[in-house]
């Protein structure tokens, strides 16, 4: 077999894949996604874009730890993501914070490069799966730091500490001498900017039926970002193939085109 395929090496045969047939990629951070008469206008913060038909497939967004100093030393000392910053912390002291599967998997990706690795969790237990706990115990250089919550990163030209307070008593404070501070306190949906198009669970994920169609003719929406009860890649990836298909399903249908139906197999056994 092939053995274990990261998330972002799938994608990138993804990409690939799609690039060999004529796809355009555009990089940008979507403002706004508007419907009007002639389709949809879809806003980033440089270029404005229009189509007849658009998918949401934007996941989910890493939640933050709103505290003084995490904006300003975003990407340069703050990250969400282990797996792609690890080799920038190299012999230094870092720190992860949080306690599911998330956080701890970043702790042991960050063990073998960095020279400690501080795991900071508001709660006296970890919420991981027993597999990824046991891996914690390979490693001398994490310090588990439990009961304790994030209150402020220092300093002024580049990140250099982490203050942490216990969770029960504010005034009870430490400071964490550390060159990177790695974010893993979940996810949420950042939807609200869809404004009136989409329909809303109690959660802001976007509602969709079993054709991954949201409130808006047209609009589609796949994956983490949507209300289906599970999220992993390759739900994701099928989500987004069935969205795919009837977006194009509604393109020949508003084009009047005939034979709109999106299962090929069927119907070349029918003809």
């Amino acid at each position: 077999g092939v053995g274990l395929v990261e998330g972002p090496d799938l994608m990138q045969t993804f990409m690939q894949e799609a690039l060999g047939f004529g796809a355009v990629f555009e990089q940008g951070e979507v403002t706004a996604v508007e419907k009007n008469a002639a389709g949809f206008v879809v806003t980033t913060k440089k270029n404005t874009y229009t189509s007849a038909s658009v998918i949401l497939a934007f996941g989910l967004t890493p939640r933050s730890l709103d505290i003084p100093g995490e904006d300003v030393f975003w990407e340069d000392g703050v990250s969400h993501c282990a797996r792609l910053d690890a080799p920038r912390f190299k012999d230094k002291d870092v720190a992860v914070i949080g306690g599911g599967n998330s956080a701890l998997l970043s702790a042991v990706t960050l063990a073998p490069v960095a020279r400690t690795v501080y795991i900071v969790h508001r709660r006296d237990a970890y919420r991981g799966e027993r597999a990824v706990l046991d891996r914690l115990s390979q490693y001398s250089n994490i310090v588990e730091i439990k009961n304790a919550q994030p209150m402020e990163l220092c300093d002024t030209q580049q990140l250099e500490q982490l203050v942490v307070a216990a969770v029960n008593d504010a005034t009870d404070t430490q400071q964490l001498a550390v060159s990177g501070v790695f974010v893993n306190i979940g996810y949420h949906a950042k939807t609200n900017w869809l404004g009136d198009l989409v329909a809303y669970s109690d959660a802001g994920y976007v509602c969709i039926d079993a054709q991954n169609q949201t409130a808006t003719p047209g609009l589609f929406a796949a994956g983490d970002v949507t209300d289906i009860p599970y999220r992993q890649l390759v739900i994701s990836a099928g989500e987004g193939a069935k969205a795919g298909l009837q977006a194009y399903a509604y393109l020949k249908e508003l084009r009047g085109l005939a034979g709109a139906g999106i299962d090929w197999g069927k119907a070349k056994k029918n003809q």
